[in-house]
């Protein structure tokens, strides 16, 4: 849930198309960055459809007869639960061809939030950064200089070759 980059933009799927409704989904996907789904919800608050802003705005404009929002959805393809694991999304993404899915409970079938692409990516490249961050704070010892006696399983400290190599009594 941490890289839903915010609540998923609904709409009911009873509700009438209008101009108003257009206006104020419109300005909603304004505010949710690489959010281009609209969720068709049904009245148990679960996925019925989805939906674009560009195709509620042609159904309005299609039609002289007052329609419904999920008369202009289309099947859902693909929902992914808060369980899965970021690679597994993207497995998914890769096989379907993806970029967006809604996000449900498990556990009650609601809607939590829409994931894409650019918050796979905006996660791993997160993910990155504290690793790198990580690899900078744990110091690494220094290694011997090719000068330093190595110490040898008999506790006692051999010097190397020129070739770098710690003769030992095996190999004369």
């Amino acid at each position: 849930r941490d890289a839903l980059a915010g609540p998923p933009v609904t709409v009911r799927a009873d509700e009438t198309l209008t101009g108003e409704l257009l206006a104020s989904l419109t300005a909603r996907l304004a505010r949710a960055p690489g959010q281009r789904l609209i969720l068709v919800i049904a009245a148990d608050g679960t996925i019925a459809a989805v939906t674009t802003r560009r195709a509620l705005a042609d159904r309005i404009t299609g039609t002289a007869v007052p329609a419904l929002s999920k008369e202009a959805a289309r099947p859902c393809r693909l929902t992914v639960s808060t369980g899965q694991t970021f690679r597994q999304v993207a497995y998914l993404f890769v096989e379907t061809g993806l970029t967006s899915a809604p996000v449900t409970d498990p556990a009650t079938g609601q809607v939590v939030g829409v994931i894409t692409l650019s918050d796979l990516l905006r996660a791993r490249a997160h993910d990155l950064t504290e690793e790198h961050h990580r690899q900078r704070l744990i110091p690494r010892p220094a290694p011997p200089a090719a000068h330093d006696p190595v110490p040898h399983a008999s506790g006692h400290a051999r010097r190397t070759s020129g070739s770098g190599v710690t003769p030992s009594a095996s190999n004369p």
